[in-house]
């Protein structure tokens, strides 16, 4: 009985130092994808934190910030820095916000929104990448 015991005990502990790893692994390194930010968790404040900007950056499978409010009128601007392709698709058929192409590393695309309301959206390739724009008057 304390054989099997200490062998799960040892397997518990292998888990949890390689877990360890994963986590704090470079993540400035173009080259690596973090297993926890490619499932969509973040840790950061700016995920529920609502910011008043015009420019999301697209980096780490994630838009930052990801809820922004803007002025009726103001172009909002979104500039890919990951290596791999996003766009920015409105959750809603049919909202009064055009989606995006694909873009490549280095690509932004700009829309500007003329009506008050909250524009939900996300990437198509990587559905649990979401963000919000609320738009006021």
């Amino acid at each position: 009985m304390k054989k099997p015991l200490m062998i799960l005990i040892a397997i518990i502990a292998i888990l949890g130092f390689g877990s360890a790893a994963v986590l704090t692994t470079n993540k400035t390194d173009p080259g690596h994808h973090d297993m926890v930010g490619m499932q969509g968790h973040s840790s950061s404040a700016s995920a529920t934190e609502v910011v008043a900007t015009d420019h999301v950056v697209i980096k780490d499978f994630a838009y930052a910030p990801a809820r922004i409010t803007v002025k009726k009128g103001t172009k909002v601007t979104w500039t890919n820095q990951d290596s791999a392709h996003h766009d920015i698709t409105p959750d809603k058929d049919g909202a009064d916000f055009a989606a995006s192409k694909l873009l490549a590393q280095g690509e932004s695309y700009s829309f500007t929104f003329e009506k008050t309301g909250v524009y939900a959206y996300h990437c198509s390739p990587h559905p649990y990448m979401k963000a919000t724009v609320e738009v006021t008057e």
